[in-house]
Formats: C-alpha cells, structure tokens, sequence
C-alpha cells in the first residue's frame, strides 16, 4: 500500500507542477498538453554515428525540435536554438533536433556553418517525427524531467528569449 501513496504522490505532484506551468508556457507561445502524456522514447543515429535515446536525457528538461535544412522557418530558428543550448545547458534544460533530411551531407553543412553544438539526430524515414505527429515543421516538444510531454510549440520561435519560461521551468521541479 505504500508503494501506491507514493506513486500517486509522484502523479499528483506532476499533475500539480505542469498545472503551474500552463501560463508561463502560454507566456512564450507554447501549447500545454494537459495532462502530460509519456514521451515515445526512441534511439536515433547522430551525425557522428553514435546512438541517442531520448531516455538518456531523463532528469532534464529537453525541447525536442523537428526539423529539415530545406525549411525556411526551421533554419531562421536553429542560430535561437543554439543560443537557447548555450544559455540553458548547464541549468538542467537540453535541445534535441531530429533532422527529416534523406541525407546527413546538408545537416553537416548547417552544424558546420552554424557553428552548432547541441545533439541532431537523423530520421530519414520519418519514423520518430510519425509517432510524435510531426506533421508540419518546425515543431517542438517541451519534455519534462519525468519524461513527460508538457507542451508543444509550432512555428518558428526566437528560443534564445526564453530564460523566464526556463525559471518556470526549473521551479515546477
């Protein structure tokens, strides 16, 4: 009986903590997923070769941004999403990208040119982007700690201005 007194806890608590959050996630123009649902966890190839699963992240925030190099609004938001990954890191919060690009050789180009830092992994076939519905692009995942979807955010977005919505963040902990 106990164990069930703390995983209810453990649910009450989320459920409390991402209630908190829906106006500053609103805020900075972002959808809330009330309630939060269990992120599909994938492994995904990076442009280097190794593996990442999005389990690996587990205890940190993550914005999990989809993404292809042919996309306007998606290269007008990646110099943001750098600034956010350097801004943010050490506070607890990493980016994840999931490039749709048949090919890594543009995705290279773009790091290279771009001088970016944070994770890209490939998905070629579209198979992680199918299960996350990532139907148009940009498109953007906020992941709690708990491995939770919390939010969703569509379009293009300046993600360098959200130290606030990090604050937020980091206090519904």
């Amino acid at each position: 009986m106990a164990w069930l007194t703390c995983v209810l806890t453990v649910l009450l608590s989320t459920q409390a903590a991402a209630t908190s959050l829906g106006p500053a996630l609103k805020a900075h123009g972002l959808q809330p997923i009330s309630p939060p649902t269990p992120a599909i966890d994938f492994e995904l190839p990076t442009l280097r070769g190794s593996q990442i699963k999005l389990s690996d992240t587990s205890g940190r925030w993550v914005v999990l941004t989809f993404f292809a190099t042919w996309c306007g609004p998606c290269m007008a938001e990646m110099p943001s999403l750098q600034e956010f990954q350097k801004q943010h890191h050490e506070r607890g919060v990493d980016v994840l990208a999931i490039s749709g690009d048949a090919s890594p050789a543009p995705v290279m180009q773009l790091v290279r040119e771009r001088n970016l830092t944070f994770p890209i992994l490939m998905d070629p076939q579209s198979r992680v982007a199918s299960q996350y519905k990532a139907t148009s692009i940009p498109v953007a995942y906020l992941i709690s700690p708990a491995g939770e979807l919390t939010a969703i955010a569509r379009g293009a977005r300046d993600w360098s201005k959200m130290g606030r919505l990090v604050d937020a963040l980091l206090q519904a902990q």
